[in-house]
């Protein structure tokens, strides 16, 4: 049977996003992989337009997209392939709504298809795919529908129960690393219908799930409550449940965890997570107030929670400054740095732009977005962010992305007729063909708009926006119910032969050559030392200058050069992580190329792009190619000499 695609409450189930050791010299080995952020201008430009490598009618392509680094992922929840694992028969229609995920990377300065990724016990209905996540060589997959006990997955004998899949990239290709299941499993909670991952912790949001009780998982006496798990990265790479949470007051068909977000860089030691209950009553308005008074029927609500390393502890209740019964505020949640945002796709102000008069309730389900963030006085909202051209039904907020200093929040059901970025606004012929807007705050200050973007075979009723992700150099926009029959990246936008096969979008924010990836570990001076890189990647130029800056005062260090990027966590107790890899890989540690950090705490170093070291002798780049670089510098941990690393940085020479 196929499942509807529009929320539901009450009987709601689900819906339809070397070795480093304290000394001066080491020797490097390990490939693998890494993840996000870069430098450039402003300019915004779509890259690619991306089909499923098996287009059908259907299928739902763009159900969920997530972005990280390199590495773009695409689901199609509906879509009724067979096969299981990796790589599997694409033309095996057998398994209705069973679910598939398609992963593109960015190589050489384009994107190219990856892998098909199925479930490891494919069945019709799972919707696996349904929410997505990835960070550095992992993908999380969400699969709401899927029906196992957990006893053994091949067993469907708990109804919708859900499930979650974690693949990594290993030996140079996908493999499925792990199945995951809710401590207490119970049908219909639904558990996969939203993910979120940050560094080593994952959120998986179960909003069917009906304790009643924060402290008991097995209290099944309040249908559609919601929960949200925990899941921590133990040293050898493997999930396990850190925690159960559940709202402070729960509320019967209130869907917590149908959004969940995570931060797990804003301060040393420091994980928070975000959950959204949109169906929840509380008339209250802003931070922490009265959550008991049910008087505004589904006006949503977010809560906010935190850990240091021991329990997970209820931190904040988070309401909208204007709360509205109907608003649904917390159907999406995204976190960033010290900032997350919350979209209300059904609240009804007729008002457009940042921070306008929030009381007019003239224009049903416009739609907004509300921004928050952390400074010295603690937790405020920061924004109250409306289309710039609202519309009634639009349902701006319906899904929403957060990172670095941009912002995006997409409007599935603007009616504009234009396509593309920046185009005419006010013609209202194209109902249902959807938005994404784009906001900047380059300066930490206050958000404004800098981007309409359209698809660019933009149609009524395609639904552009229906999932976004945003890292630092790329904006993805999916448009599930698109209905073009190519397949692959580039084909004919303007063929309508596959009703609601869907479509995602990938756009260039900005045209310079770098994209930092790969986090780094906060180190003794209690930041992250990260790469930046000024120049425009021309081998006839030649002109690349990389800095590390945030290192520890008068700390020594140099740089390191890779083909490939890789992921080692803490090598041979280093307190930072290894990013670059591909094999005979380089150093700058030639004459003046060891630095002292000095009183500013930065390295820079001049990029020779006939002249990239490497344990074979010196390489030229060609264009096109990609070289991989890293920091290494000396750092103290409780007065206890080690080493530490940069955040990595691609570059990507033209």
């Amino acid at each position: 049977m196929r499942r509807s695609t529009t929320p539901r409450r009450a009987t709601t189930r689900f819906f339809i996003c070397p070795v480093i050791a304290s000394g001066f010299f080491f020797t490097l080995a390990s490939p693998l992989l890494a993840g996000p952020a870069p430098q450039g201008s402003s300019a915004l430009s779509q890259e690619s337009y991306v089909k499923a490598t098996n287009t059908d009618p259907g299928d739902g392509f763009g159900g969920a997209v997530a972005v990280h680094g390199d590495l773009a992922v695409c689901a199609a929840p509906m879509e009724d392939g067979g096969a299981t694992g990796v790589g599997g028969n694409q033309l095996d229609n057998s398994a209705q709504d069973a679910g598939a995920v398609y992963v593109y990377r960015f190589v050489g300065g384009q994107w190219d298809f990856e892998a098909y990724l199925k479930a490891s016990n494919t069945d019709p209905g799972d919707q696996f795919g349904y929410s997505l996540a990835v960070r550095d060589n992992v993908i999380v997959v969400g699969a709401p529908g899927e029906s196992s006990s957990g006893a053994s997955p091949a067993l469907n004998d708990a109804s919708e129960s859900g499930a979650v899949y974690v693949f990594r990239f290993s030996g140079g290709q996908w493999v499925q690393d792990q199945y995951l299941k809710a401590s207490v499993v119970g049908a219909g909670d639904a558990f996969g219908g939203a993910v979120a991952l940050d560094r080593n912790v994952l959120v998986v949001g179960a909003l069917g799930e009906d304790s009643a009780d924060p402290g008991d998982p097995q209290n099944d006496t309040l249908l559609d409550a919601g929960a949200a798990y925990i899941f921590e990265e133990d040293g050898v790479q493997n999930f396990f449940q850190a925690a159960y949470l559940k709202a402070p007051d729960p509320g019967g068909s209130d869907n917590f965890g149908r959004a969940v977000g995570v931060d797990g860089m804003s301060e040393p030691g420091l994980v928070r997570a975000l959950v959204g209950a949109p169906f929840e009553d509380s008339n209250a308005t802003g931070i922490d107030g009265d959550d008991t008074d049910n008087s505004a029927g589904n006006a949503g609500a977010a809560y906010l929670f935190g850990s240091t390393g021991g329990p997970w502890l209820f931190e904040a209740y988070i309401k909208a400054s204007n709360t509205g019964s109907g608003d649904n505020f917390g159907q999406s949640v995204a976190m960033g740095f010290k900032r997350f945002a919350i979209g209300a796709p059904n609240e009804d102000s007729s008002v457009g732009g940042v921070n306008p008069f929030q009381s007019n309730d003239s224009l049903v389900s416009a739609g907004a977005a509300y921004s928050y963030r952390f400074n010295f006085l603690g937790l405020s909202q920061d924004a109250y962010v409306k289309a710039s051209n609202p519309g009634a039904f639009d349902r701006f907020g319906a899904s929403l992305a957060v990172t670095g200093d941009k912002l995006i929040v997409a409007a599935i059901n603007e009616a504009s007729t234009s396509s593309g970025i920046n185009g005419d606004q006010a013609s209202n012929g194209a109902g249902g063909s959807g938005a994404i807007y784009l906001y900047s705050d380059p300066n930490g200050l206050a958000w404004f708009q800098t981007a309409y973007i359209k698809a660019s075979n933009s149609q009524a009723n395609d639904s552009f926006g229906t999932r976004c992700a945003l890292s630092e150099r790329w904006l993805f926009g999916a448009a599930s119910r698109e209905d073009g029959s190519a397949t692959g990246l580039g084909g004919n936008q303007f063929t309508n032969g596959a009703a609601n096969s869907g479509a995602a979008y990938l756009f260039r924010l900005g045209d310079g050559p770098f994209l930092n990836y790969c986090t780094a570990n906060f180190n003794s001076t209690g930041a992250r030392a990260s790469m930046s890189g000024t120049g425009s990647g021309s081998i006839v130029a030649n002109d690349v200058v990389l800095s590390a800056s945030s290192l520890p005062v008068n700390a020594f260090g140099f740089f390191i050069v890779g083909g490939g990027r890789s992921f080692v966590l803490n090598p041979a107790g280093s307190a930072g992580n290894l990013c670059v890899g591909g094999g005979a890989l380089g150093r700058y540690v030639g004459p003046g190329q060891v630095q002292n950090a000095g009183a500013a705490g930065a390295i820079m170093l001049a990029i020779d792009a006939t002249a990239i070291p490497s344990a074979l002798g010196p390489l030229s780049a060609a264009p096109g190619d990609e070289y991989h670089f890293q920091a290494w510098f000396r750092d103290s941990m409780g007065g206890t000499p080690v080493s530490n690393f940069t955040d990595g940085m691609t570059v990507l020479f033209r």
